[in-house]
């Protein structure tokens, strides 16, 4: 049975892990079979499957201080596994729109691992830190002002008239919803959200970041503590750090969404619902893969990277660079 692919992570520089979802299932039934591609074993495909949740993000937790590596993956409503080869862990985010509150719509958008530990983010300011005693709620007052905005919302709705659908267009954009999070460290954190929407942790507080554009924005990548990427709706993609503020760094194509951003060995990629492109200071342009049996036009779903190789999750298919090579990965159930 075709499948399509979600959101995945780099193991190493030969294996990994992407959440797939069946192309002819029930889409009211949720299911996720996780994949795991090793070009060092014969069998170049395993699977591991997660029944009842959609799985939204995934997130590598490199192996140290006693820990064996394992992989990280959140559903939409909060669930989260932590699995390696010799171990599986269940847990659920106690947040406010878990699974008994699906008509709110309060779902989780990403998480990520940082320094020592796993951060996820979500819909209503909610941002989370895995501790030892289970998942605590580290942005309080972001939440309750999210929370208080969106209660404020539902309330007025309800009262507005068609003609007043300027006042609910700003009362809804007052609702920080938040989706991706990445940090340098755990005293130097990002999450990016809606209209523009940044802010960052500096070990003490959170602070909100003047961003250059009022567009939503998808997808953080710290490159480094100076260096840090985000991107976002209509060919927003900006460049910078909470010390110096962030510039726009492409320019050119507003017509496109930009979902996912990497930088790996000198050159920024982004990745669109048509493809992979590579931004230069003033303008984008089509990644020449060399490969000629590439569709035209494909969705990049993640990119990600490990020590000295590149990885594209594309809807159908997997690439992957490695020493200024792309190869094309095919999965079985798609070349029947």
């Amino acid at each position: 049975m075709p499948i399509s692919f979600g959101h995945g992570c780099a193991v190493s520089d030969d294996i990994f892990c992407v959440a797939s979802f069946l192309d002819e299932f029930d889409p009211d039934t949720e299911f996720t079979r996780i994949f795991i591609l090793n070009l060092s074993s014969k069998m170049l495909w395993m699977h591991h499957d997660i029944a009842d949740r959609t799985i939204i993000s995934m997130a590598l937790r490199p192996g140290s201080d006693g820990l064996a590596r394992a992989c990280g993956a959140l559903s939409d409503y909060g669930k989260f596994q932590l699995f390696n080869s010799t171990e599986i862990i269940e847990e659920e985010i106690p947040a406010y729109g878990a699974e008994d509150n699906r008509d709110d719509g309060l779902t989780f958008a990403a998480i990520s691992h940082i320094g020592n530990r796993v951060y996820a983010c979500g819909a209503v300011g909610r941002i989370y830190r895995r501790d030892d005693g289970g998942w605590v709620q580290i942005a309080t007052e972001i939440f309750s002002a999210a929370l208080q905005n969106l209660r404020s919302f539902i309330g007025s709705e309800a009262q507005e008239q068609p003609q007043d659908i300027l006042n609910l267009t700003k009362r809804i954009s007052a609702i920080c919803n938040f989706e991706h999070i990445a940090g340098v460290s755990e005293n130097d954190i990002y999450v990016c959200g809606n209209n523009g929407k940044i802010v960052h942790w500096d070990g003490k507080s959170w602070h909100d970041l003047s961003a250059p554009t009022r567009q939503h924005l998808h997808y953080i990548h710290c490159h480094s503590p100076d260096e840090v990427y985000v991107c976002g709706h209509s060919g927003t993609l900006l460049m910078g750090n909470a010390r110096d503020g962030f510039r726009h760094f492409a320019i050119g194509r507003n017509d496109l969404n930009f979902w996912t951003v990497q930088k790996f060995n000198g050159a920024v990629y982004v990745g669109t619902a048509v493809g992979l492109f590579q931004a230069e200071e003033s303008k984008i342009r089509s990644v020449d893969f060399g490969l000629p049996e590439l569709p035209h036009y494909f969705t990049v779903q993640a990119l990600d990277s490990s020590k000295r190789v590149f990885w594209v999750v594309a809807d159908k298919f997997l690439l992957r660079l490695d020493g200024g090579v792309w190869k094309k990965i095919d999965h079985p159930d798609n070349t029947l």
